[in-house]
Formats: structure tokens, sequence, C-alpha cells
């Protein structure tokens, strides 16, 4: 609730929607997580928290073109927080992998 009220209150901060989708995600509420970081790409389309969340969702549920689409948006971070980077470089990882990229 905390979240999704202070996206109503900040509709151009992109940070509450994101961390409403994480909450969304937990609950099982996969779409609605979908449309909140939709939502913060749309407010900040450079906010990678938003891209890597959007893009492993995506992944997860078995998209995996649309996934490599989503977090290869803007090509590969170069300034990013390492906490935010990490799990870029994991997903870009598993997709390369699951291409036969990677041996």
């Amino acid at each position: 609730r905390a979240w999704a009220e202070l996206a109503r209150l900040h509709p151009r901060n992109p940070v509450p929607r994101c961390n409403l989708a994480v909450t969304e995600k937990l609950l099982g509420r996969r779409e609605s997580a979908r449309e909140n970081l939709r939502r913060a790409l749309e407010i900040a389309p450079d906010y990678l928290h938003a891209r890597v969340g959007l893009a492993s969702l995506l992944y997860e549920d078995g998209e995996d073109e649309a996934a490599r689409d989503e977090l290869f948006r803007f090509g590969v971070p170069q300034r990013a927080p390492i906490p935010t980077l990490i799990p870029w470089v994991d997903l870009a990882a598993r997709l390369a992998f699951d291409r036969g990229e990677l041996e």
C-alpha cells in the first residue's frame, strides 16, 4: 500500500513505481508488476533498476527475445551502481548462455 500511495503522490518519480512492482511480483501479481515497471520506464527511460526488473520478468515468463530487447535497449550500461549492474550482467549472461553464445 505504501508504495502505491507514494506512486500516486509522486507521479513523476520512477522509484515508487519500481518498488511497487517488486512488491507486486512477490505477491504473484506479475502483470501488475510489468505495468508498474513500464510506467517507471515511461517516467525515466534510463532507469536501469526498472529496466532490469522488467527484463527479468520477461525472462522468467519465457519471453527471452523480449527480455533481451529490453535489457539491451540502450546498450551495455557504462555507469551504474554496482547493486544494479550485477543483476544486469547476470541476466545478460543467462540470456547469452540460453542462446548458446557462452559455453
